[in-house]
């Protein structure tokens, strides 16, 4: 028996959580949602953690986790949501209509009319922070196809808004504060 046992896996994949939770708020759009995704992230990852291989990037093995999850989670509800139509059982919720969430519900909207390889790239890159590289070793492209599908994104997005380059769709100043300030070193 070996007396080196592996590193705790709870303490290296807690170093992600924070990161974690706003991919998971990215995908939800729920902040309960997320926190749920984040806790099945996590437990799956120290569950399984014997199938992460070492000197591959923790980070994304997590994201990669966080986003299959997600989309198991999407494909049962797709399911239920028809079984609740067969029920006649449906519901509605309204936003309120003010600035901030008109502005908001634009940008989703336009948001929304990306392709999935578009969106993906604009929140691992945009939204998390990621590098180029990182994102190209969670989705598996070369860094390269990630930078010009950022582009490419960035691009659609804009023109979808009615946005030049540097514009906001932020109608007032003050909504610029609520944006998360960045954790990451390199920002």
């Amino acid at each position: 028996m070996n007396d080196q046992s592996p590193p705790v896996p709870s303490a290296r994949i807690g170093e992600h959580m924070a990161a974690l939770r706003r991919f998971a708020l990215s995908l939800t759009r729920d902040p309960d949602r997320a926190d749920d995704l984040v806790q099945d992230t996590m437990l799956r990852a120290v569950l399984h953690f014997d199938r992460f291989q070492p000197g591959t990037n923790l980070r994304a093995w997590l994201f990669t986790i966080e986003r299959n999850i997600h989309y198991s989670n999407r494909h049962r509800a797709l399911r239920e949501t028809v079984v609740m139509r067969q029920l006649g059982l449906t519901t509605a919720v309204a936003l309120p209509a003010h600035d901030g969430v008109l502005a908001l519900e634009e940008f989703l909207d336009a948001f929304r009319q990306l392709s999935a390889p578009h969106r993906r790239v604009l929140v691992l890159v945009g939204a998390l922070g990621f590098t180029h590289r990182e994102t190209a070793e969670t989705i598996r492209l070369s860094p390269e196809a990630v930078r010009a599908r950022v582009s490419r994104a960035r691009a659609l997005l804009l023109d979808r808004l009615g946005l030049v380059k540097g514009e906001t769709p932020m109608p007032r100043p003050e909504f610029h504060d609520l944006r998360e300030p960045c954790v990451r070193p390199r920002c």
